[in-house]
């Protein structure tokens, strides 16, 4: 997205933007991020299905708790074990 396209949505989402820039929301972030990936459309944020995307499991102000969506986020991220064996394996390099 372009900057006046953040700009646009800074705007339109006035006390986010302000919530973000001077009181460091790290909730406002996130839902302001959210909101440029969807293109400013707020509803699509609950039903996103950019599992792969770090900052989905907190896209609604909460960490995973369903099983659902940790088991559909699971099919798409690799395991806690892959990357323990991972970060094992680079720091033995």
């Amino acid at each position: 997205m372009s900057n006046s396209h953040m700009s646009e949505l800074r705007r339109k989402n006035l006390r986010l933007a302000y919530s973000c820039d001077y009181g460091r929301s790290r909730n406002a972030a996130i839902r302001l991020f959210c909101l440029e990936c969807t293109g400013g459309q707020p509803g699509l944020i609950k039903n996103c299905t950019a599992y792969e995307c770090p900052l989905w499991q907190f896209r609604m102000k909460r960490k995973l708790s369903s099983k659902e969506d940790k088991r559909e986020k699971g099919k798409h991220i690799p395991t806690k074990e892959w990357y323990e064996t991972a970060i094992k394996s680079s720091n033995e390099e």
